[in-house]
């Protein structure tokens, strides 16, 4: 029997045995064939893009993992790897194989992001994402296209290219998508990230793309946009009474207290909001404003909720939501409440797309 023959009875075989099931709880048990699919796929990967094996960044890249992996619903061998390549992106393969390009991982201003970049991508594998997504292209079951690619020959040469085009383009189907954010923010806060670094990941790239637009050939077209997927992102957030405030994850909104000429000043994120004179007392009370703004200022603060005054003894006092602190005498209240807000709006206009009002 011919080659050509019997990879037409595999095909005929394999599309009798049913279309992808979408989640691991029905899908049929491909765990090792998962692991061995995902080593071959990244070979082939890493000959085109080479493996960076810089200690500092890997590190920083398997710290954030083992938080993570902590957490994870299927127990898949899962490692990351960081890539050399010029183009923001990360993926991952089936068996728990991640990768992030070195430039995502500058992209990305804090870990918190990059902890959502991680997450997303550990769903995608916990899920069998690329399995269920060349499954559906192929009109397969998932164990069906697993035993293909095993078997080898043109058809399955041609599957596991198809294996590694999904997983590096992330063109997986909208329901997919979606599933892989909303696991992944699960993933994010059970690790103990803030929730908000997905948010902000997608914002900056949204922000990117806007940018930057581009013709899109229709390998995304049914992909959820950025909008969708920080709506719904932010929805999560909110139903499950999680804090939404970004300021960590984009390392803003920071205070701190520095001495210059015999003075001591107060600043966020490098702008000067007072100077008064050096002595324990003014000091006590400026670090007790900088923990009231640690605590009670974010960048989805209004400006009306920033308020100022005096006590009924003439003390100036800071007020930020239920927070409030005695700032030195020397400071003039509504000076520094307007220095306050010309900072925070600052900081917002650094990140413009986000809708701070969810």
């Amino acid at each position: 029997m011919t080659k050509r023959v019997l990879s037409a009875l595999l095909v005929l075989c394999l599309f009798t045995a049913g279309v992808a099931m979408a989640t691991p709880a029905v899908a049929e048990d491909t765990r090792e064939r998962e692991i061995a699919l995902g080593e071959k796929t990244a070979a082939k990967i890493e000959e085109r893009w080479p493996a960076v094996a810089d200690p500092v960044r890997t590190a920083r890249l398997e710290m954030i993992l083992s938080r993570l992996v902590v957490h994870a619903e299927r127990d898949l061998p899962f490692q990351i790897r960081l890539l050399e390549a010029d183009h923001p992106n990360a993926f991952s393969l089936s068996g728990g194989i991640l990768y992030v390009t070195t430039a995502m991982l500058d992209f990305v201003k804090s870990d918190a992001e990059l902890a959502g970049l991680v997450a997303h991508e550990m769903a995608h594998a916990e899920r069998k994402h690329v399995l269920v997504q060349v499954a559906r292209n192929q009109k397969l079951s998932v164990l069906g296209l697993a035993v293909a690619v095993a078997t080898g020959g043109t058809m399955g040469a041609l599957l596991a290219a198809n294996l590694a085009q999904v997983a590096v383009m992330n063109a997986y189907s909208r329901d997919l998508e979606e599933e892989a954010d909303l696991r992944g923010l699960a993933l994010v806060h059970s690790a103990g990230y803030p929730p908000a670094g997905m948010l902000t990941l997608l914002e900056r790239l949204q922000e990117e793309e806007l940018r930057r637009p581009w013709v899109d050939p229709g390998i995304y077209q049914t992909h959820p946009d950025y909008r969708d997927r920080i709506a719904y992102l932010a929805k999560m957030i909110r139903d499950q009474g999680w804090p939404l405030h970004r300021k960590e994850a984009l390392n803003a909104l920071r205070p701190d207290l520095v001495v210059e000429g015999g003075e001591l000043v107060l600043t966020l994120d490098g702008v000067t909001l007072c100077r008064v004179s050096e002595g324990e007392q003014n000091r006590d009370c400026l670090q007790n404003m900088i923990g009231s703004l640690r605590r009670s200022l974010q960048l989805e603060t209004a400006p009306f909720e920033i308020r100022t005054g005096r006590t009924d003894e003439g003390k100036p006092y800071l007020a930020l939501a239920n927070d409030r602190s005695l700032m030195p005498e020397e400071v003039d209240p509504e000076v520094f409440r307007r220095a306050l807000i010309e900072v925070l709006t600052l900081a917002k206009s650094r990140h413009p797309v986000a809708n701070y009002l969810y």
